[in-house]
């Protein structure tokens, strides 16, 4: 059985989370977010992701590994169980979704 997707978070510069995410290709996923971050990009993840940059907190201490070896249907559940636990716990996500591939 093939597992290629992996669950990540973004956290802050205090460790809280404010994103969560679902990849099969983490290296790519963390370019795209430090591309879509630095060119003009105005979604709120990538706002508060290009504050943080400019902090001069570099990207791989913001984009955290959670879960990897995952089918896309584990994925999808696991990041959307994250997004709920998160919203329930009164953690501001910058999540648009409610998760799921």
């Amino acid at each position: 059985m093939n597992k290629p997707y992996v669950i990540y978070l973004l956290v802050d510069n205090n460790k809280v989370p404010f994103y969560v995410g679902a990849t099969k290709n983490f290296i790519q996923r963390r370019k795209q977010h430090k591309y879509e971050a630095t060119h003009r990009n105005t979604l709120p993840v990538h706002t508060k992701l290009k504050t943080l940059l400019n902090q001069g907190i570099s990207l791989e201490d913001i984009m955290i590994l959670k879960d990897d070896n995952l089918t896309k249907k584990q994925a999808s559940k696991i990041e959307i169980r994250l997004i709920k636990t998160f919203n329930k716990e009164g953690v501001e996500l910058c999540n648009i979704r409610k998760g799921g591939i």
